[in-house]
């Protein structure tokens, strides 16, 4: 915890908060009285920056905090860990050549992937030399199949174009408008979080800036009280040994009366 004679140097005038640059939200001043958390430590008007004494002592308090935890880091990253849902539970989704995939990726493999079959794209006739009758009809059956199968193909790819003709200009400009309002609606949310963000700030840094201004009062007022009693102790000092010179006895306790830099005398 901070005390004032670390935040604030004991010239008061020339390290004073300057507060005229913090806009108040409520048009209120801001004290610590108002504030429900008390405030121990304000880190918009903190001077440890430059301090390495300092926050070498702050870095030992941290040390002795975090040493009393009852569990470290790592134990606290592993409960985390345990509140993750199990990976065992997206298996029934796999499918074998995932399953396949996940493993060669796991045992620090890539992942072997079978070659695309390019035969099933092409429409070529069968090599029927040396075959069989009836081995041969079954090949033309199957290039015949295949065959259709392509045509097939072929006729839905032209049934998307002329759609996609029809009526793609008009999806996409509906696709992008919906990202537009998307985009409009996301950019303020995060305007909204970004002005609540800055408005927390700014009254955070207001009432750390009057608290510094008040706790800088009372360090310049312990400041100026205690040099003005070290002035009439020295004063009083004096005046006694005027009387002892002049032989007089004051009426009062005289022996309470000490200089300041020396113990009582008896």
């Amino acid at each position: 915890m901070s005390t004032p004679e670390q935040r604030h140097p004991q010239s008061g005038e020339e390290n004073q908060v300057d507060s005229m640059d913090i806009e108040q939200q409520d048009g209120s001043p801001h004290t610590q009285q108002s504030s429900s958390v008390f405030i121990d430590a304000l880190p918009y008007i903190d001077r440890y920056q430059d301090d390495e004494d300092l926050q070498e002592q702050v870095q030992t308090l941290l040390n002795e905090e975090m040493s009393s935890m009852r569990r470290t880091p790592e134990e606290y990253l592993n409960d985390y860990l345990t509140t993750l849902p199990d990976h065992q539970q997206y298996e029934r989704f796999e499918t074998p050549s995932l399953a396949a995939a996940f493993h060669a990726l796991s045992s620090g493999q890539a992942a072997l992937h079978p070659p695309l079959d390019m035969s099933r794209y092409k429409v070529e006739p069968p090599s029927t030399d040396g075959m069989e009758t009836s081995k041969a009809i079954d090949a033309w059956k199957e290039a015949i199949d295949n065959a259709q199968a392509q045509m097939e193909h072929q006729r839905n790819r032209a049934l998307n174009l002329e759609l996609l003709k029809k009526y793609g200009a008009a999806a996409w400009r509906t696709h992008n408008e919906q990202l537009t309002h998307l985009k409009e609606k996301l950019t303020s949310s995060l305007s909204s979080v970004q002005s609540s963000i800055e408005s927390i700030n700014r009254k955070r840094k207001s009432e750390h800036v009057t608290l510094g201004n008040d706790l800088q009062l009372l360090h310049n007022g312990v400041l100026h009280l205690t040099h003005k009693n070290h002035e009439i102790e020295a004063a009083c000092w004096k005046l006694r040994q005027q009387l002892e010179t002049k032989g007089l006895k004051p009426c009062t306790d005289a022996d309470s009366l000490q200089h300041p830099s020396k113990m009582q005398r008896t």
